[in-house]
């Protein structure tokens, strides 16, 4: 399996919802840090995990409940200790698990229930962006409002969501605000990446794959948004910005950035 942040994000939070009662926020805060410096060194198979910094870069005081999260991270099969350090001051090489711990489709199916109710309990309140369509005041094909809305959300829209949410629990710690506008505001990001392919692709069709990547692509190059767009995180927000977004990211790296990342991987 190939090694990248959306398949370890994605893979963590299936395992998360089968396993709740075992996972604390520690958890996922750790564990994603391990995540960003293993793409900041470029994927490297083992690498170490200094320990004071891990602790100031996830906000831990106690040194105990550091290595108590590390060694359960360890047993939950996630990461891979190659080498202990020696003490709280040296680090431990570590690998990221590459194995799927979770197959279930479980949580897809929470997050489209999850997103469709959401959506109807604000829609409801302001006139109902998702009217039941109606032949003589019966539903259409007999289904009900919940299950036509749910079959609205394709498998890329499920994941491009679950992309998002990932990014801003990693930049907040938090989970993302999911409303109806959130996701129309996705639906035409979406829109605009399958155009967009239309257009350089005349003829060609796009897959799921194809419009989950372009939207991946977005957040793993969120250092080259401009500062004034890093604030704006809202899915409304960068959709408003998305062409002057993408130009950023399409800009040539600074000298200064290339500095600053090399002075990170060098300390």
């Amino acid at each position: 399996m190939e090694i990248n942040g959306y398949r370890l994000s994605s893979n963590w939070y299936r395992w998360c919802f089968e396993n709740s009662e075992k996972i604390r926020p520690n958890h996922s805060a750790l564990y994603f840090f391990c995540i960003e410096l293993a793409n900041k060194l470029g994927w490297k198979e083992r690498f170490g995990l200094p320990t004071s910094l891990a602790m100031e870069a996830i906000g831990m005081r106690s040194y105990n409940t550091y290595i108590k999260t590390l060694n359960d991270l360890i047993e939950f099969g996630f990461i891979i200790l190659k080498e202990k350090s020696k003490n709280q001051f040296s680090s431990n090489i570590i690998a990221l698990s590459k194995i799927d711990k979770a197959e279930s489709k479980a949580f897809d199916k929470a997050v489209i229930l999850h997103s469709t109710e959401q959506e109807e309990s604000t829609d409801k309140s302001n006139s109902s962006i998702y009217k039941q369509e109606t032949i003589n005041e019966k539903p259409l094909n007999n289904k009900t409002n919940k299950q036509v809305v749910a079959e609205e959300k394709s498998s890329a829209y499920v994941s491009c969501m679950k992309i998002y949410n990932d990014f801003i629990f990693k930049e907040t710690r938090v989970v993302a605000k999911i409303n109806s506008r959130a996701g129309q505001s996705l639906n035409k990001i979406i829109d605009y990446i399958k155009e967009n392919f239309k257009f350089k692709n005349p003829g060609a069709e796009i897959s799921d794959d194809d419009i989950i990547s372009s939207f991946n692509f977005l957040f793993e190059n969120y250092s080259r948004w401009d500062e004034f767009h890093q604030g704006q995180k809202e899915l409304h927000q960068i959709e408003s910005n998305l062409v002057n977004i993408i130009a950023a990211i399409n800009k040539p790296k600074q000298n200064k950035e290339n500095a600053a990342i090399s002075k990170f991987l060098n300390d």
